[in-house]
């Protein structure tokens, strides 16, 4: 990223993103490209029909507001 320094071992995870985000793109189908993204969330055990409803609003409705605020909510 311009105006930033990789920092030790940085360089690795840069690259890793790199492909993750390359990959991502790749997949045509938006539901299917959020469900390959969400798989990398840790989503709590404890908080997965939480999820599952949100992600139901999100193939309803077109609409991701819930389901971001649910993953921000987790991170």
């Amino acid at each position: 990223m311009a105006g930033f320094e990789a920092g030790e071992g940085g360089l690795a995870l840069i690259q890793r993103f790199d492909r993750t985000s390359e990959y991502l793109g790749a997949i045509d189908d938006r539901r299917e490209r959020a469900l390959a993204y969400f798989a990398a969330v840790n989503i709590p055990f404890s908080r997965q029909y939480e999820f599952n409803v949100a992600l139901d609003q999100l193939f309803e409705t077109d609409d991701a507001t819930r389901l971001m605020a649910f993953v921000a909510d987790c991170a």
